[in-house]
């Protein structure tokens, strides 16, 4: 007759869920190389609010309005990089 502890039990479950994290993942990094190589390793960058060309003269060369804009078009929850004409650029 086996006798299971609470820690035995733990194990199982343990190792079920770091398997099933392991396939996620490499789902996860399956779909990245995928859409990588689809999009030809393009993409937007973080940072790339200052490439909006009609945009950037109204900052005036001010160092504050340049971040404003460079943030704004950061954390805006849409993407606006297309309607400013940001293009999408090679990915380092």
């Amino acid at each position: 007759m086996a006798i299971m502890t609470a820690s035995a039990g733990n194990q199982l479950v343990n190792q079920s869920s770091n398997a099933a994290s392991k396939v996620l993942i490499c789902e996860s990094i399956g779909r990245l190389s995928h859409w990588l190589e689809e999009n030809d390793y393009r993409g937007y960058a973080t940072f790339d609010g200052l490439s909006a060309g009609f945009l950037r003269p109204f900052t005036f060369d001010i160092k504050l309005s340049q971040i404003v804009l460079q943030q704004s078009v950061r954390r805006f929850p849409l993407n606006l990089r297309p309607v400013l004409g940001i293009k999408i650029e090679h990915s380092s």
